[in-house]
């Protein structure tokens, strides 16, 4: 299902249903709940690259250790998704993967070199517990909660 089926269900053109299931201003209530409905109909879900595209950010962030509990992973994974991000687990060695992979941001815990190669980036970082922290990077003290707050750090908007 594209946004165009939509559109054409609704009714609308498809700028006007990208506004409405966007949530932005420019339609009419009633026109964005046309298109809502018609979304809900035909069983519509967003095109999370295509949506990248245009705004030049994954909305994929990455958590690099040398191991970590599942409970921990788990509870960062949750964090992500609810505001609206998809969390990555990955090794110290695959930094510059995740660079290319276009990855928004990234908490590092247990790895200098780690976090000093995704510094120069120039993307988010966040250190969580010990470690040495680069410019630019935030550091959150480890403990009950930190990985929350580490992806807090990094997908609330400053």
């Amino acid at each position: 299902m594209r946004l165009i089926d939509v559109a054409r269900a609704a009714g609308v053109s498809l700028s006007a249903a990208s506004v409405a299931l966007n949530g932005r201003p420019g339609v009419s209530e009633p026109t964005r709940a046309k298109v809502q409905a018609a979304a809900r109909k035909l069983g519509y879900v967003a095109d999370a690259s295509a949506a990248s595209m245009r705004s030049g950010r994954t909305k994929i962030i990455a958590y690099v250790t040398d191991g970590a509990s599942t409970q921990h992973v788990a509870a960062m994974a949750a964090a992500a998704a609810e505001a609206g991000h998809l969390l990555v687990v990955a090794p110290p060695t695959c930094v510059a993967f995740l660079a290319g992979r276009g990855v928004d941001g990234v908490v590092v815990s247990g790895s200098d070199k780690a976090a000093t190669a995704w510094a120069k980036t120039g993307r988010p970082l966040v250190v969580l517990g010990e470690g040495r922290v680069p410019r630019g990077a935030t550091r959150v003290p480890a403990g009950d909660g930190a990985g929350a707050l580490a992806v807090a750090a990094l997908t609330d908007p400053a």
